[in-house]
């Protein structure tokens, strides 16, 4: 288990996607854009997962995770970057891994930029539908 720091006394429980925080006689949410039902069994979670294209700069319209692969087709490194610049320029993933074969996985705030540079395959994975 997992501290939820939003909420006093309550714990973070990994038994449901996403992550609901369990407190008092009814569970609370550590984020407000995920609902749940009146048992507290999450009602939204991922979306549909969309191919998107390297070197090209995205605006997140909702909150979601980037994961990347990049083979020895490409050598470079691969580079994940997000945050609220437009073009993003916090490298949260530099990765010239073993053979040149790359992969990583960034978590995107909505209204944030991402971009993803040298890959040869790249996808999006929104929360929510």
């Amino acid at each position: 288990m997992l501290f939820c720091p939003s909420l006093f006394a309550a714990t973070l429980t990994t038994n449901t996607v996403p992550y609901v925080c369990q407190g008092g006689p009814s569970p609370q949410l550590c984020n407000s854009n995920i609902t749940t039902d009146s048992n507290g069994n999450a009602t939204t979670g991922f979306g549909t997962m969309q191919a998107k294209s390297s070197n090209t700069i995205y605006l997140a319209a909702t909150d979601g995770f980037v994961m990347a692969y990049n083979n020895a087709a490409i050598n470079s490194p691969m580079v994940m970057l997000t945050d609220a610049n437009n073009p993003p320029q916090t490298v949260i993933i530099y990765d010239y891994g073993d053979n040149n074969h790359d992969t990583g996985t960034i978590p995107v705030k909505k209204g944030n930029y991402c971009e993803v540079e040298n890959a040869n395959s790249v996808y999006w994975m929104p929360l929510g539908s």
